[in-house]
């Protein structure tokens, strides 16, 4: 009878250790697996931007350096390059994620480059020399991330000559985010967004998107009032 207890609790002890380290390999795979936030120089993007626009002009000026000399270049990199998703990465979160208690966060190369675009908006006026990019970008294929480079244009506010007609064109997409980002980022530029004032009085029209609606009247407002009140925005 001893001799059974004594085997029994070394079972039970061997159990313990084996649930422990199935524990232990499950978190190490998830830490391994999950999507880790961008970062330059071991400190993540927000830092910089906060540096960047704090009172310390010193650290102001250094963070200008990193972001025009290294996280630009690393985001816009991202946005253009960024397609490669391991399927046995992809797989593996996917089941861990069924286990009790486990949450990996990663998201896929698209959302990843659309990302990208988002940080160089957050930048702001500083990204002005990815703005040729973003353009670029606005003018391709990848759907994904030509709704947030419009957006980041509009934050960045630069090269009007260049983004405005561009924008502009993007009134006429098929697809209602991006017409929306388009409109809001040409009603940062006011007058200078006249040109477009012929399309988003058309636009009042369009009821495919809530957030279209709500855009074009603003829009209209800010750019060309006059030609607001005409069309009968309030």
């Amino acid at each position: 009878m001893k001799y059974d207890l004594r085997s029994w609790k070394r079972m039970l002890v061997a159990v313990v250790i084996g649930m422990g380290a199935l524990v232990g390999g499950v978190w190490l795979l998830s830490r391994t697996l999950a999507q880790r936030e961008f970062s330059c120089q071991g400190k993540p993007l927000q830092e910089w931007l906060e540096q960047l626009n704090g009172q310390d002009a010193a650290a102001s000026n250094r963070a200008a350096v990193v972001v025009n000399a290294m996280i630009i270049p690393q985001l816009t990199e991202q946005m253009l390059h960024d397609t490669n998703d391991s399927s046995l990465r992809i797989t593996l979160i996917e089941t861990l994620n069924n286990l009790p208690g486990v949450n990996i966060q990663f998201a896929t190369a698209p959302f990843r480059r659309a990302a990208a675009a988002s940080w160089l908006g957050e930048i702001g006026p500083p990204a002005k020399a990815a703005v040729p990019i973003l353009v670029q970008v606005l003018k391709g294929n990848d759907d994904t991330v030509r709704a947030k480079a419009a957006q980041a244009l509009g934050l960045i506010h630069s090269n009007p000559e260049t983004v405005i007609p561009a924008l502009i064109t993007c009134l006429n997409d098929s697809r209602s985010d991006l017409r929306t980002e388009a409109t809001e980022a040409l009603a940062g530029w006011g007058k200078q967004s006249q040109a477009a004032v012929p399309r988003l009085i058309q636009l009042l029209d369009d009821r495919s998107d809530r957030d279209l609606m709500a855009a074009v009247p603003e829009a209209l407002k800010k750019i060309d009032p006059e030609a607001a009140a005409k069309a009968g925005v309030k």
